[in-house]
């Protein structure tokens, strides 16, 4: 099994043997989860391929809010 590769549409883990389909860019292959991600991907090339999949999320995630303990 070849290493997983990340749909960089969705940021999905993609086995490239069991992708959905690829394609090459800038002399790579890229691979995708499903068919609609590759067809975003051929729309908008230059706004998927800088994007990284595993980078921190831009704003912190929302706090709870606690309302009290019930009993």
């Amino acid at each position: 099994m070849q290493a997983e590769e990340h749909d960089p549409v969705c940021g999905m883990k993609v086995d490239p043997s069991r992708a959905a389909s690829s394609l090459e860019y800038q002399g790579a292959t890229v691979y995708f989860c499903s068919k609609g991600c590759a067809a975003k991907f051929r729309a908008a090339s230059e706004k998927y391929a800088q994007a990284k999949p595993d980078a921190a999320p831009t704003h912190p995630p929302a706090k709870a809010e606690s309302h009290g303990e019930y009993t």
